[in-house]
């Protein structure tokens, strides 16, 4: 009998892609299971080894043509076989390898989202230096972990096509407007619809996750965490970044209630200590010639590493760390200098091939990034500028104890929590937000948003502004309308409204009477702006408004209207006397924080 695939109706499930700085995944529900349950949730699964992981390493290999080949962990073990080859050495650079390219996208802007020199035509560089497009890395990327979740549900008789999912792309909160921009370019050129594609913050939708789990589930939680008004700090670690939202509970919802924030304090930090420290034992040319002609040691090294960083009790035990070195390494230090490698330090010894790191060195691989995350914390919490009670840690770096410890440590009068699924929180929140976007009911505006306008001239308020006439009236031209002041928690679906007026009696009037007329969108980092053409005030967006048949009338009378929906604004324009309404989309979450 033939297995028949059984045909699905349009948005019948979500799916969820994290993309991240060290491991990706992928996740989904049906909209079925999540009425009965709304934690069935389904995640990715990728051999490592003889063990299966919910997540796979943000790796991308590409053909010398720069064609996909692989991702994951299958690149690194392509790509690490191929090292291996002796017939392949000579083509191994040719090839294409590419690892923690995410946080390219991350940049240190002290607050500002809107000014930053993300671009769509930046290059990121290969394992061996070679330049290849940062948009095609990101695209190809998705389009492996979209076409991977499509596989698995056709392969288990789900004849499931990218429209009929409602697809959920994570980004970090702390990211600026043209990072996020690119990531949603990205998932479009990746072959995602814009119409069934959202965008998340991550530490949003990991407190949802954590907001539906049982409290056994909860390590360090006495008491429900997520109780009516309660004001929770989440802090999300992950490989790159650390970000930080502050999130009220409003009933089965959350609100945001105060700015994003963050910095590049993941755990790929801790990894660059430990090569830091390669370098300084061995040399900078052993460690480069190393990293260059036997990748593939240098690259199993570092996956050695990255497993004996989380497990930190033999640590807190007074047991040295024991890493294992590649024999090449040791190889390329007595040929740079002439002798055996012997440890001079009181902090490393070496045992035939056995690295042996004293626990107070292995710490200070951490120090400088816990510090970084807890001085960053005591600024948000110091000076009564927001109220809460319980700090929430997800991500797979809260898992490292040695950071959890130091957070408890340094905040012993709040209540921090973990819950035990915190590597894969914001992959599964991320497919309960898509099922109900409006979970998020309010979100902190972090800069003003409005339209350029020309205002009747009011000498008192527009001081020093150049005027013009229109028509009969003297106006003020490129005056900041503003909509939503920065600081302001916004109300999903809250509405603000200008009235508009037109006076096109001038004698030239037939030259511009078929014109399209334009809307000019504009973001501030200030609350009190008055113009468009003040500095930290920068155009977001433009609407175009046709002509009516016959033109535009003498006198043109309209408002504008902006709404904030749950992953974007809406911008209308209502003409009062066709009752015409133009409008047009922004995404919210490069608006509100």
């Amino acid at each position: 009998m033939t297995n028949m695939a059984t045909p699905v109706d349009r948005g019948f499930m979500v799916a969820a892609i994290d993309l991240g700085t060290t491991y990706s995944s992928h996740a989904f529900s049906f909209k079925s299971d999540y009425l009965r349950d709304p934690l069935q949730i389904y995640a990715g699964r990728w051999h490592s080894g003889n063990d299966l992981s919910l997540k796979t390493s943000s790796v991308l290999l590409l053909n010398p043509d720069k064609s996909f080949n692989s991702f994951g962990f299958e690149a690194e073990n392509k790509f690490t076989d191929m090292a291996e080859d002796d017939t392949m050495k000579d083509e191994l650079e040719t090839f294409y390898y590419i690892d923690s390219f995410k946080m390219i996208l991350y940049q240190d802007t002290e607050s500002d989202h809107i000014q930053n020199g993300i671009r769509r035509d930046m290059e990121i560089d290969d394992i061996f230096g070679k330049t290849i497009s940062l948009m095609d890395v990101i695209v190809k990327s998705i389009w492996y972990l979209k076409q991977h979740l499509l596989d698995e549900l056709n392969s288990r008789g789900f004849e499931t096509g990218v429209k009929d999912v409602r697809w959920v792309i994570t980004v970090p909160a702390v990211w600026t407007d043209q990072a996020k921009q690119i990531m949603r370019e990205c998932a479009i050129k990746a072959g995602i619809p814009d119409d069934v594609l959202l965008l998340a913050y991550e530490p949003e939708v990991a407190a949802l996750f954590c907001k539906q789990l049982p409290l056994d589930q909860v390590s360090g939680a006495n008491r429900n965490i997520f109780q009516e008004g309660d004001g929770i700090m989440v802090v999300d670690l992950g490989g790159g970044t650390a970000d930080i939202t502050v999130q009220e509970v409003s009933g089965n919802k959350m609100r945001s209630t105060f700015t994003v924030s963050g910095g590049p304090w993941g755990g790929a930090r801790v990894n660059a200590a430990f090569i830091s420290f390669l370098i300084e034992t061995f040399g900078n040319e052993v460690i480069r010639r190393l990293k260059r002609t036997e990748t593939g040691e240098f690259l199993e090294l570092i996956r050695k590493f990255e497993v004996k960083k989380r497990n930190t009790d033999k640590l807190r035990e007074g047991n040295d760390l024991v890493i294992r070195l590649p024999l090449a390494l040791l190889q390329l230090y007595e040929e740079f200098n002439d002798k055996v490698y012997q440890s001079s330090s009181d902090c490393v010894t070496l045992k035939k091939d056995k690295m042996h790191i004293k626990p107070f060195k292995f710490d200070s691989f951490f120090r400088e990034t816990i510090s970084n995350i807890t001085e960053h914390l005591k600024s948000l919490l110091d000076g009564n500028k927001i109220s809460v009670s319980t700090i929430l840690m997800v991500g797979g770096f809260s898992e490292c104890k040695l950071v959890s410890d130091a957070i408890k440590e340094a905040f012993p009068r709040h209540h921090v929590v973990i819950p035990m699924e915190s590597g894969i929180s914001v992959l599964k929140g991320a497919v309960l937000y898509g099922h109900r976007p409006e979970s998020i009911t309010a979100r902190y505006c972090h800069y003003s948003i409005g339209i350029s306008l020309n205002k009747l001239y009011d000498p008192t308020e527009h001081v020093g502004a150049a005027t013009f006439k229109s028509g009969e009236t003297v106006k003020c031209g490129s005056c900041f309308e503003t909509f939503f002041r920065q600081g302001r928690i916004v109300e999903m679906g809250e509405k603000e409204t200008t009235e508009v007026h037109s006076d096109h009696r001038a004698s030239d009037r037939e030259m511009w009477k078929y014109d399209v007329k334009e809307i000019e969108i504009y973001t501030s980092k200030k609350s009190n702006t008055k113009f468009v053409t003040e500095a930290g005030c920068n155009r977001h967006a433009i609407i175009t408004i046709d002509p009516p048949e016959g033109g535009w009338p003498e006198i043109v009378d309209g408002k504008i209207e902006m709404e904030v929906g749950g992953t974007e604004v809406i911008v209308r324009y209502i003409d009062h006397i066709s009752q015409k309404s133009t409008v047009a989309k922004l995404d919210s979450l490069t608006c509100f924080g």
